[in-house]
């Protein structure tokens, strides 16, 4: 059997216990391992943490989802561990430094522990006699927290806790690991913004949201980004392509999508919301994760549809749309293209008073009515008529532009005509469209024409 030395406690009965027994907290943002335990029931809201490791006056520990402070000085163990109280930081306070030096991330957001002086206290000026309200803020002293000393006794210089602004009037340094802060209520300031307890002065700048400091939040492995605020603008692009339905298939929409630009910049960004659309009703619904980019509707009649994309964040703060249309055609009805519709033009001049016998016409009407296709000219054809029946082809010319040099004085058995038809890329002509020779020499001699 071992023998025991009585002036010794066992080296491994505290680590055993705190093995069993441990729970995980966060100090200073490092997670570790720690009794707690509940002292007598007090105004305050303290409890015992119990480690093996060192602790300080004005540590933050974050522990059963909310922050707490170290309140006494810890840095000597007893027997083999280190055993201190730690009260709860109640409150988040925001110190606007942009009022100082600071330039970037000056809205420097606190958890402090708040203690009053008293409810009221007299105070007595030259003429008269005020009242005031005198609190105390305790935060952890850092070399950002120390930045707080700009603040004192400036007109900008105050904070906003539950709707109130408070005066910064001083702040002590005598107790080793935190800042008292000595804060006199003062006037309400229309300009402040009082849901996200922040003081201004006059107005604020246009990105103050993008300027908060939040390092004291930060965590070991756990993300501190500001939640998506209310109403806030998905921030992606979105378009969406179509099938037709027909007798042999439905239809589809396929709607793809960029990343949400701030997916990074806001908390517990989860993916996206995909709705469907007809006629303002919900036709279907996907959700899909953050890293899918694209989502298809299928099983979908004729008709238009709007795509609407939502991100989503990993709270219940309202979320804007981005949102695109798209057509589900007849699939049974044959595709129009030039080959199969008829030129229409229409003839201005003849000029039969020379041997060039100029013929102007007017623009093909249905020069943008084929998707994919491109007008780039004309063919003119000139028939004679024999008394049998029989049509000769005499010439023809291909042009760019609404006029052709066809001559004069083309005749027949049974008279003569010509045919235009409209050119599209690729070769692709129209049908052919007829005048008889007597309504060319019916136009005018002249007429004007424009390129197109």
């Amino acid at each position: 059997m071992d023998m025991i030395n009585i002036f010794n406690a066992p080296k491994n009965a505290f680590n055993d216990m705190l093995y069993v027994n441990g729970q995980e907290i966060y100090l200073n943002g490092k997670k570790k391992f720690a009794l707690i335990t509940n002292p007598e029931i007090k105004e305050f809201n303290d409890k015992y943490v119990s480690t093996d490791y060192q602790l300080m006056r004005g540590d933050y520990i974050y522990y059963n989802s909310m922050y707490w402070m170290i309140w006494n000085q810890v840095t000597v163990p007893r027997a083999k561990s280190f055993k201190g109280i730690m009260r709860q930081a109640e409150h988040d306070v925001v110190f606007n430094l942009f009022y100082t030096d600071v330039t970037s991330k000056y809205l420097l957001k606190v958890p402090a522990v708040i203690q009053r002086t008293s409810d009221y206290t007299l105070r007595t000026d030259e003429m008269m006699t005020l009242v005031d309200s005198e609190i105390h803020v305790f935060v952890k002293d850092t070399t950002s927290t120390r930045k707080i000393n700009g603040l004192v006794g400036i007109p900008n210089g105050q904070i906003v806790i539950g709707e109130h602004n408070y005066d910064i009037v001083g702040v002590s340094y005598a107790k080793k690991g935190y800042l008292d802060i000595t804060c006199r209520m003062g006037t309400r300031n229309p300009s402040t913004d009082y849901p996200n307890n922040i003081y201004w002065g006059e107005g604020k700048p246009a990105d103050w949201a993008d300027n908060y400091d939040l390092s004291f939040y930060e965590r070991e492995g756990v993300s501190t980004l500001p939640i998506v605020p209310d109403n806030y603008q998905t921030s992606l692009t979105v378009s969406a392509t179509s099938t037709a339905h027909s007798s042999e298939t439905a239809g589809t929409v396929i709607a793809t999508w960029t990343a949400e630009a701030n997916k990074q910049t806001y908390a517990n960004f989860n993916g996206y919301r995909i709705l469907l659309l007809s006629d303002g009703n919900e036709v279907a619904g996907n959700i899909v994760n953050k890293d899918t980019l694209t989502a298809t509707f299928g099983n979908l009649a004729i008709g238009s549809y709007i795509v609407e994309v939502y991100s989503i964040f990993g709270n219940n703060n309202t979320i804007l749309p981005v949102s695109t249309t798209a057509n589900v055609e007849d699939g049974n009805t044959s595709i129009v293209t030039p080959d199969t519709e008829i030129t229409d033009v229409t003839l201005t001049s003849y000029d039969d008073t020379n041997s060039y016998g100029t013929l102007v016409w007017e623009k093909e009407k249905d020069a943008s009515k084929f998707e994919g296709y491109t007008l780039t000219g004309y063919r003119v054809e000139v028939y004679t008529s024999s008394l049998w029946g029989g049509d000769t082809l005499r010439d023809y010319w291909v042009v760019s532009t609404e006029q052709c040099d066809i001559k004069t004085g083309w005749s027949g058995e049974n008279g003569w005509f010509i045919t235009v038809q409209s050119i599209f890329n690729n070769g692709v002509y129209m049908q052919p469209q007829r005048f008889e020779g007597y309504t060319l020499t019916g136009l005018p001699d002249t007429g004007g024409w424009s390129p197109w």
